[in-house]
């Protein structure tokens, strides 16, 4: 693997990694603003990676099918 595609997926570890950080800081004053309790903010966090799941699957196998 060549120097730059190193410094590439460093950088986009590094920014994935900076986005869960900051989404996990963000959860207590969601659950504040929107009056959730810890239940409802876990039902909701599920749903979300749930959702996420579910779309990456689907969209693979529709640029599967219809990009080859």
């Amino acid at each position: 693997m060549y120097a730059p595609q190193r410094r590439f997926i460093a950088v986009i570890f590094s920014l994935l990694g900076l986005q869960v950080g900051v989404r996990a800081v963000q959860w207590a004053d969601v659950a504040v603003v929107l009056h959730l309790s810890p239940e409802q903010l876990g039902i909701s966090a599920g749903v979300g990676a749930a959702a996420g799941i579910l779309t990456l699957t689907t969209g693979a196998l529709l640029i599967d099918r219809v990009g080859r």
